[in-house]
């Protein structure tokens, strides 16, 4: 799938329309899903839930040992 880009410009009271014909790849796209920006930004987010529940489990692990 290629998106053709259309850009509208806009000066005073004069309107000029430019559109660029331009093939665009997909796996460019920000938003599309095999995206490697995508990938990344999901293992990010992988390791913060997994360093968060480490975190939980240290600190019960240290109430618990309190306690006795």
């Amino acid at each position: 799938m290629y998106l053709r880009l259309r850009i509208d410009i806009q000066f005073r009271t004069r309107i000029q329309y430019r559109s660029l014909q331009q093939e665009v790849d997909p796996r460019k796209i920000s938003n599309y899903i095999g995206c490697k920006v995508n990938r990344k930004r999901k293992k990010m987010k992988e390791k913060k839930k997994e360093e968060k529940k480490k975190k939980k489990k240290k600190k019960k692990k240290k109430e618990k040992k309190k306690g006795w």
